[in-house]
């Protein structure tokens, strides 16, 4: 019953961007950040670049050891999302879009940006995530992989990754 109550009354760290909304949630401290933003959590560096998507996002790069980790989030294909995972060890990618779609309004990649942007930045690992429901996945995993960086994967249920 103790473990139970002290959970309860645990003030939660949330991170996002500012948000009126969420200073009013009692059990919680909410940090706020921006593009320009930099943090450290224990021990990784952490840094943000704001993503070309209708609703504020932004992609993450969590550094530990020596060791990168990109997280795109929802958005468009943009140089700068090349030059922010930069030679990043992994590279977790939103993949929502078939080759030939147009994601620019909607802040989405297709297979071939995600492509483009793994082969760009030269990851060393690529993983191919917020998938579409429809459609054959095995078609996204190609037309990334002919961008030119063979080390792409597509995100499955419960997978572990060594970098």
């Amino acid at each position: 019953m103790f473990l139970k109550i002290l959970f309860l009354y645990h003030i939660i760290a949330v991170y996002g961007p500012h948000d009126k909304q969420v200073d009013e949630v009692p059990y919680s401290t909410f940090i706020s950040y921006t593009e320009d933003s930099e943090f450290n959590l224990g021990p990784f560096h952490i840094s943000f670049l704001r993503n070309v998507h209708p609703v504020e996002a932004y992609s993450i790069k969590i550094t530990c050891e020596g060791k990168e980790v990109v997280y795109t989030a929802d958005t468009s294909f943009t140089e700068e999302l090349v030059q922010f995972a930069k030679d990043c060890d992994l590279l977790i990618t939103e993949c929502s879009l078939y080759t030939g779609m147009d994601g620019t309004k909607s802040g989405h990649m297709t297979a071939e940006e995600a492509g483009i942007l793994a082969k760009n930045s030269n990851a060393k690992q690529v993983l191919l995530t917020h998938l579409p429901h429809y459609g054959n996945l095995q078609d996204l995993l190609n037309s990334a992989k002919e961008q030119g960086n063979e080390n792409i994967r597509l995100a499955e249920k419960a997978m572990l990754i060594d970098i």
